[in-house]
């Protein structure tokens, strides 16, 4: 029964919080100026990858790619600001891969310093981080992603797959980046 002491300590802050009408009023207010309609993103899917029902409200899509019994899997997710950083999410991705990761600080600046930089369509910056230097991962697994800077929104692209197949989809991959614009919505 120690979350009952636990919520009746948050409600009691909360309350208390509450108190000062002024307070929460300038709250309010800051919260409904920093309101923005988010923007529209727009792509072109690549020959042959077929679309997923989404499965979750933070993809913006998802496809596969290739064979049934070896389909890659590319998912796009807008994420607010620099999502965690670049650096972040190639360490995460390296986790991801688990144990044929021998050295994943050495992988990581390996990755980092193949990175390839080029422009969306819509002029945004993208860096393409390729993983299938490794070996296989789990499940002879590997990870592709395309990171696309966009105005206070970062858009990942990410191909998971086997490591043939996605060195077969990634000049698709790069088409699909390429692809991207943003039109900010009034």
């Amino acid at each position: 029964m120690v979350l009952v002491p636990v919520l009746l300590a948050a409600a009691f802050l909360a309350l208390a919080a509450c108190n000062d009408e002024g307070k929460v009023r300038k709250l309010r207010e800051i919260a409904l100026e920093k309101e923005t309609v988010p923007p529209s993103f727009n792509w072109q899917t690549p020959a042959g990858w077929q679309p997923v029902p989404e499965t979750s409200s933070m993809r913006l899509a998802v496809y596969t790619t290739g064979p049934e019994q070896s389909a890659a899997i590319c998912t796009i997710i807008p994420l607010a600001g620099n999502g965690g950083g670049l650096e972040a999410n190639v360490g995460r991705w390296l986790d991801q891969l688990g144990e044929s990761v021998a050295d994943p600080g050495q992988a990581l600046k390996t990755a980092l310093s193949q990175k390839e930089a080029f422009m969306t369509a819509g002029g945004l910056p993208v860096t393409l981080i390729d993983l299938t230097f490794l070996d296989a991962g789990q499940d002879g697994l590997s990870i592709m992603a395309g990171i696309i800077g966009a105005p206070a929104t970062t858009i990942f692209i990410k191909l998971v797959g086997e490591r043939d197949q996605l060195l077969q989809e990634k000049d698709k991959l790069k088409a699909l980046c390429r692809s991207f614009t943003v039109t900010e919505r009034k």
